[in-house]
C-alpha cells in the first residue's frame, strides 16, 4: 500500500471518530434533558413499573371528563387510539384542557392502572390565528 492510500485512510478514520465523539458527547449531555412521553399503548406494552415518575401523552376522550363537586379534583381518559388509561387531577387545567384535544400529563402510574398526574399540559395546533384588529 502505498503513502498517499495510508494517508487517506487514516484521514478518513480521523473524521469518523471524531464525528463519532462528538455525537456521543452531545447525546451524554442530553441524557436527563430530553422528555420523552409514553402513550398509553406504550405503558401496557412496555410494562412501565407502578410508581415511577413519567410522563403520558395522547388525547382526552370524548364524554371522559368528570369533575367531583366541591374540588378541584378531576378524571378523565387518555387515549392514543389503540388503549386508554384513566388520569386522576387535583388542580388548575390549563385554558387549552378539552375533550379530543392533546395533553401530556406528568405523574406516576398506580398498580390498578390509573395514572396519578401532578402536572397536566394541554397540547394545541400548529395553525395560528392571529387576534383581530379592530
Amino acid at each position: 500500500m502505498n503513502q498517499v492510500k495510508k494517508r487517506t485512510i487514516y484521514y478518513i478514520l480521523s473524521i469518523i471518530l471524531t464525528i463519532g465523539f462528538g455525537l456521543a458527547s452531545v447525546l451524554y449531555a442530553l441524557r436527563y434533558s430530553i422528555d420523552l412521553y409514553y402513550t398509553p399503548k406504550q405503558v401496557y406494552d412496555l410494562n412501565v413499573p407502578n410508581n415511577k415518575k413519567i410522563m403520558l401523552g395522547g388525547f382526552v376522550k370524548n364524554h371522559s371528563i368528570h369533575r367531583y363537586s366541591n374540588s378541584l379534583e378531576i378524571s378523565f381518559w387518555v387515549t392514543d387510539f389503540h388503549k386508554k388509561i384513566k388520569v386522576i387531577y387535583s388542580g388548575l387545567l390549563p385554558s387549552l384542557f378539552r375533550e379530543k384535544q392533546g395533553v401530556i400529563a406528568k405523574g406516576y402510574l398506580t398498580p390498578e392502572h390509573v395514572f396519578i398526574a401532578q402536572e397536566i399540559l394541554a397540547k394545541h395546533d400548529e395553525n395560528y390565528h392571529p387576534p383581530t384588529l379592530n
